[in-house]
């Protein structure tokens, strides 16, 4: 641009304004390094030096409602989206002052009222941005989303998945690629099959843009397009900025990998020097106001610290808050029940499946609420297992949302539309899909609430089913439940009656923290007993579907058939089995579980999974640790081997436990053996 041109579109005051938020956010990390070099600033630090025009120039086109999200090295868009300086530095400090209460450190500020995330894990953030903005579009709101990541995080799985399905939605969000041709160790000619990555934006139907991400000024431009047509269009943009990498990937990366011409001429294109001389030559800035402009940034860099310095460390027991900052459901006592007893005195009661079960509660929560939508593979048509017939008929497309077979992208959508207020569903094939999933499910929804300090809650619902005795095969028959119950963050409801499945689904989707839903494929056909009124069951609590006094039989989902004809049979031998049905691993009604123990002072915990680190031992530790005076033997777990699930039939019910397996183990337990 000639220097006419740029003074027909630019004013003083906004090209010096530009001139200070750049400088002050050199500013902030200058200091930052100072504070790290004595320890006081600790943990993985990636500051921003060469970023600086590219934060500010998108900033600018940014308003207060849009969200903003970044990777780890992203101190400069958290503070030109608004975060305060002084509590962003003591959240570097881990004091308890912190934006986050020391929750986050460098690599995770996030901020619900400013709207800012910054994700440490490469790319996970791209998902999430799909969900923030699909909550705009569903809201009406006319905000968008601006999510910048790096050129490393544009050959993981979540980002083709998440620009697919933002150009499928027409979604309101700009994609910025921060290429600063190295991923950590690895430069971009290794890595990246395309020389420019914006050309992958015709892959998915979607407007691709280039800038030098140096020039604060062609940066604006640029970001004001397209930020526009996000906004105006509602659809979404990839920009790829060409950036610098100034320092080591991290602080203190002697960087051997990487050529010392690189390295200076990254440097020569540091975007301070270079608009500076640009102001220069302007006539807009000179000797004088510069030296002013940056005693001012380090001021406010420097007051910030020492701010911050004075401040105490978070107490202690502070680490143990915002893991569920989200309120329990709130119930209405009156629909309440804890067992089908209760139901049997209190209502008509009818049968039907356990399919049909969900459905109703599914049916009978978005009716009362719109803020509720669900998505997932072929739920329109009703899914493969019919759970969500007639959804869409009744609900529209805009809430019953069929999406490609992307779980990273399906889980994180979820998650950014629970964090704008929505209350997603979302619903997976199969439990072992979770695989393809993990990241967004233990690495973001469990944990963002956490890392926020508690800004975030996730009210959101998992649906999946476990699956065995179908004889498809050890990819398809997983059963992972003890995986999430070892994920703190995460709810774990698992259920194996009607009755039980309406009335914790129609709870799980009023709960405001997360809830991992587990059904089972071989049970949706089960008929049961449901009550023809509203009613709903906590979380958290067992229920005792067989009284006895000479053994406690503690079990979850499909099995609780098994152990109940057990059950049957044993009690024809003069055997008198208690049975707790567990229905919520997490929380874990321990309470009841302890309760029974004393009475019988025996224990066989069965469960379909194999044995090893399962649900079943953690029950057992349990009960040794706060029943073990009670117990007159060991405890007996019945469990799967440490086998995948093998295909043929004899194999397969070999493998999965049944009510000759329970049998067996009660009487081993009272030495009938």
């Amino acid at each position: 641009m000639t220097t006419e041109t740029v003074l027909e579109e630019f004013s003083r005051d906004q090209l010096l304004d530009f001139y200070k938020d750049m400088l002050r956010i050199r500013a902030f990390e200058d200091e930052t390094l100072k504070y790290y070099e004595v320890a006081k600033v600790y943990g993985m630090l990636h500051v921003a030096h060469g970023k600086e025009a590219l934060a500010v120039g998108f900033a600018k086109n940014i308003k207060p409602n849009d969200f903003v999200l970044a990777s780890y090295r992203a101190h400069d868009h958290a503070l030109m989206k608004g975060i305060d300086m002084y509590r962003l530095a003591a959240e570097l400090m881990g004091r308890t002052t912190g934006i986050n209460k020391g929750k986050a450190g460098s690599m995770h500020i996030m901020d619900d009222k400013v709207r800012f995330l910054e994700d440490s894990v490469v790319g996970g953030q791209i998902p999430i941005a799909n969900g923030i903005a699909f909550a705009f579009k569903y809201l009406g709101e006319n905000s968008i989303v601006v999510c910048f990541f790096g050129d490393g995080a544009c050959n993981i799985g979540a980002f083709h998945e998440t620009l697919n399905m933002a150009s499928l939605l027409k979604l309101p969000i700009v994609f910025v690629v921060e290429n600063n041709k190295w991923a950590i160790t690895t430069h971009i000619s290794i890595s990246t099959s395309v020389d420019k990555i914006v050309k992958r934006a015709v892959a998915y139907n979607m407007i691709g843009m280039e800038v030098d991400g140096t020039d604060v000024l062609a940066v604006y431009k640029v970001a004001k397009k397209a930020i526009n047509i996000a906004r105006n269009e509602k659809k979404p943009v990839l920009v790829e900025a060409h950036t610098v990498r100034i320092r080591g990937h991290y602080d203190g990366d002697p960087q051997p990998y990487r050529p010392k011409e690189d390295v200076e001429q990254h440097r020569k294109n540091d975007p301070i020097p270079k608009f500076r001389a640009k102001l220069f030559e302007l006539g807009v800035l000179n000797e004088e106001l510069d030296k002013k402009l940056w005693e001012a940034a380090r001021l406010e860099a420097e007051t910030a610290y020492k701010k911050a310095d004075k401040d105490p460390f978070p107490p202690p027991e502070e680490a143990l808050t915002d893991v569920f900052p989200g309120e329990e459901a709130k119930l209405p006592p009156e629909l309440t029940l804890l067992s089908i007893k209760d139901a049997e005195k209190a209502a008509n009661m009818r049968t039907i499946t356990y399919a049909k079960a969900i459905n109703e509660a599914l049916h009978e929560e978005m009716e009362k609420d719109d803020r509720i939508f669900i998505l997932g593979e072929d739920i329109r048509w009703g899914g493969v297992y019919r759970v969500t017939e007639g959804l869409l008929e009744r609900f529209g497309p805009e809430r019953v949302i069929n999406t490609p077979i992307a779980e990273e992208a399906i889980t994180g959508l979820i998650l950014g539309a629970a964090m704008i207020g929505l209350r997603p569903i979302a619903e997976l094939m199969y439990t072992f899909t979770y695989t393809i999933a993990m990241d967004q499910v233990t690495n973001h929804i469990a944990k963002i609430p956490y890392m926020s300090g508690g800004k975030f809650k996730v009210p959101l619902v998992i649906r999946a089913p476990n699956y065995t005795l179908a004889s498809v095969g050890a990819q398809h028959s997983v059963r992972n439940e003890a995986w999430f119950m070892h994920t703190p963050g995460l709810k774990v409801v698992i259920t194996a009656t009607p009755f039980d499945a309406k009335g914790l689904m129609k709870t799980a989707i009023r709960e405001n923290n997360p809830v991992l839903f587990f059904e089972h494929a071989r049970l949706y056909h089960v008929r049961g007993p449901v009550p023809d009124k509203e009613y709903f069951i906590p979380l958290g609590k067992a229920d005792v579907k067989r009284e006895g006094s000479d053994i406690t039989i503690i079990t979850y989902s499909r099995p609780l058939y098994d152990v109940l004809k057990a059950a049957e049979q044993l009690s024809k031998e003069g055997i008198e089995a208690e049975v707790i049905d567990l229905r919520s691993l997490v929380p874990l009604d321990e309470e009841t579980i302890i309760s029974s123990v004393k009475k019988t002072g025996k224990v066989v915990i069965v469960e379909e999974d194999e044995i090893v680190c399962g649900v079943g031992a953690e029950i057992a530790a349990l009960i040794m640790e706060k029943a073990f005076d009670y117990l007159d033997a060991p405890v007996k777990r019945v469990g799967a081997p440490m086998v995948p699930i093998p295909f043929s039939k004899p194999l397969e019910q070999y493998v999965v436990p049944d009510a000759e397996n329970v049998i067996k183990a009660v009487k081993e337990v009272l030495g009938l053996t």
